[in-house]
């Protein structure tokens, strides 16, 4: 989840490091402070970056297929304080 202090760290810097570690899939909740509130799922990282990804709205539903399938209810995560 982003960070409310500092969600640019999150949204580029541990991105790029996952991606460059070879974290098959980067789940990243983002309620931080956007009238729209995401979910995005990266997938297939090559170098520094994913070349594949999924954003949903919060209240929508992300389908997570590996390592088995899974339906995640963006409604039930948690909003920051303020909202």
């Amino acid at each position: 989840m982003t960070s409310p202090g500092n969600p640019d760290n999150d949204r580029e810097r541990k991105y790029r490091a996952y991606a460059r570690g070879g974290v098959q899939q980067c789940l990243l909740i983002d309620p931080v402070p956007k009238k729209v509130k995401t979910a995005t799922l990266f997938t297939q990282p090559v170098g520094d970056e994913y070349t594949k990804s999924v954003r949903v709205l919060y209240g929508e539903c992300l389908t997570v297929e590996y390592p088995v399938p899974i339906v995640i209810n963006t409604r039930e995560f948690p909003l920051h304080d303020g909202d």
